[in-house]
């Protein structure tokens, strides 16, 4: 009951034109392919993969779509493999253990900070949490997110790939956990950008040789 009480404010007091958020657009995310190949389906909405909103989220117990779309949605969901944007095309190949640079395109900021995962398809067939919960990536200083600046654009950041890992088909997850909701901290105080927050995401298909 509380937490379709928490959905319910939300939605109250965010206006409804505030949508758009935020993609990956190097590697091109699949969504996303269509801005720079022709013959991909367009996605109009693609920067707004993000698990069906807050009221999704809380509804699918924090569960969300691999690839950003609603938990609940049929699978395979539009933006994974087998779906109507996961044609399972490779936008990039990059280099073993490399550090790689990443471009994401924020349309509207909303703090909070971003992560980055890595799924071999070779290896396990298909996505699945276990195969993208063994592949988070870390950048330069050995952290395991980004905490994003306050400006809208594009976010350069640079993150490493897995040592040892090689594929013809890598699945590249990002993850933007925001942080614009009152909630509850861990330590029972209440602040903005504590309890469930919005989140969105995106898959990219790249190899790795």
């Amino acid at each position: 009951m509380m937490k379709c009480i928490v959905a319910l404010c939300f939605l109250a007091i965010v206006p409804l034109g505030v949508l758009g958020h935020g993609m990956v657009m190097d590697p091109v995310n699949r969504g996303s392919r269509w801005r720079v190949d022709p013959s991909a389906p367009a996605d109009y909405s693609d920067n707004q993969q993000w698990c069906g909103g807050i009221g999704g989220i809380l509804s699918n117990n924090g569960k969300c779509g691999f690839c950003g779309n609603n938990f609940a949605d049929p699978t395979p969901r539009n933006h994974e493999l087998g779906g109507k944007f996961g044609q399972g095309v490779i936008v990039k190949n990059y280099q073993a253990g490399s550090l790689i640079p990443i471009k994401v395109r924020i349309t509207a900021n909303h703090k909070g900070f971003f992560q980055f995962r890595l799924c071999n398809i070779d290896r396990y067939g298909r996505e699945t949490d276990e195969c993208f919960n063994n592949g988070l990536m870390m950048n330069a200083n050995g952290e395991d997110r980004h905490t994003i600046e306050l400006f809208l654009g594009d976010h350069d950041v640079t993150f490493r790939l897995p040592a040892g890992v090689t594929c013809k088909h890598c699945v590249l997850q990002w993850t933007y956990t925001a942080a614009n909701i009152w909630g509850t901290c861990a330590d029972g105080t209440a602040a903005l950008g504590c309890g469930p927050q919005e989140n969105y995401k995106s898959c990219s298909d790249i190899s790795i040789s």
